[in-house]
């Protein structure tokens, strides 16, 4: 009898204790605000031209050519990939030439190793061909140590000789192209003639004009075979 009234209140309190929490509404809780919810499409941009572009770029794929197992549509999604170089603005895109920097450095790198490689060549060739002093027996020794000799004086020569010429050359070529506002096999003439004048100044009149005619021909003739193999114009009025 006793802790039935005592348990019995205990129970009003706590219902009373539950009342106040719930907003005096009985426990209940308050009705919320209904959330309204966007689409999808309304917070994303419009992609369509991009996506557009993107599915007309021609894809890269590692495996291309090669015996291989694997489905070429997984390969297609892992590897979606443009081939064609990616450029930051607009005006990057139609730049067909490299830098006046980039000219020099490259034709000066090509010029060097071209001629280091010549001249490594030549030596050792020339030096096989040759025999000891007289009264000395030819040994294997002997023979291997004057063809390193001539091929690393040789190579070192025709090196730095070819460096000169390529960085003489790549100057001119990225001025030409600067003045004329154009890109075409007319510049590589011009900048293989000055090149040559250039380089055989100190030879008098004659030199320079053969040497300059010489190497007009040739970097003339070899962009223009570059010029070809990409299908651009030999000559940009």
């Amino acid at each position: 009898m006793v802790f039935g009234l005592f348990g019995g209140k205990k129970k009003k309190e706590d219902a009373a204790v539950a009342g106040d929490l719930g907003g005096g509404d009985g426990g209940r809780s308050p009705i919320a605000e209904p959330v309204v919810v966007r689409p999808h499409s309304e917070l994303m941009p419009d992609l369509t031209g991009l996506e557009n572009l993107r599915a007309a770029a021609p894809r890269y794929n590692p495996y291309e050519g090669l015996p291989s197992t694997l489905d070429p549509g997984l390969v297609e999604k892992l590897y979606n990939m443009p081939e064609q170089p990616e450029f930051l603005f607009a005006e990057e895109r139609g730049v067909q030439h490299r830098s006046w920097t980039e000219n020099i450095t490259y034709c000066t790198g090509i010029g060097a190793f071209a001629g280091a490689i010549a001249g490594v060549a030549s030596g050792a060739f020339t030096a096989s061909k040759s025999g000891p002093a007289p009264g000395i027996a030819d040994t294997s020794k002997l023979r291997a140590n004057r063809m390193l000799n001539a091929a690393s004086n040789r190579g070192t020569l025709y090196g730095n000789n070819m460096g000169v010429v390529g960085f003489l050359y790549g100057g001119l070529e990225g001025f030409c192209c600067y003045l004329r506002g154009t890109d075409d096999v007319l510049n590589s003439v011009m900048a293989g003639t000055a090149t040559g004048c250039l380089y055989k100044v100190s030879g008098g009149p004659r030199a320079m004009l053969v040497y300059g005619s010489a190497m007009g021909t040739a970097f003339g003739a070899a962009s223009a075979v570059s010029y070809l193999s990409k299908g651009r114009p030999l000559i940009s009025l």
